[in-house]
């Protein structure tokens, strides 16, 4: 996974696809959650890294949290509705 860093609060990131087709950062750091993403999918067409949604992960799975969630700056980044 190629790091970047959030240009806001300088966290390591990853940039990924979600099923929607939206890019999204993650923080890249994975953590023991209850819900988040798994980025084990990667489209070689488009050399994008596949982030997949679960609410129910395996026991000690480790799981990627979106950066919006995690960000105190988010809400500068997100496009309007």
């Amino acid at each position: 996974m190629k790091l970047a860093h959030c240009r806001s609060c300088h966290a390591p990131i990853v940039w990924t696809v979600t099923a929607n087709g939206k890019r999204m950062p993650v923080d890249a750091d994975p953590l023991i959650a209850s819900r988040g993403f798994r980025l084990d999918e990667e489209d070689p067409a488009q050399d994008d890294i596949v982030a997949t949604f679960t609410a129910s992960p395996g026991v000690g799975e480790r799981l990627y949290i979106s950066h919006f969630s995690t960000c105190p700056d988010a809400a500068r980044h997100r496009k309007p509705a």
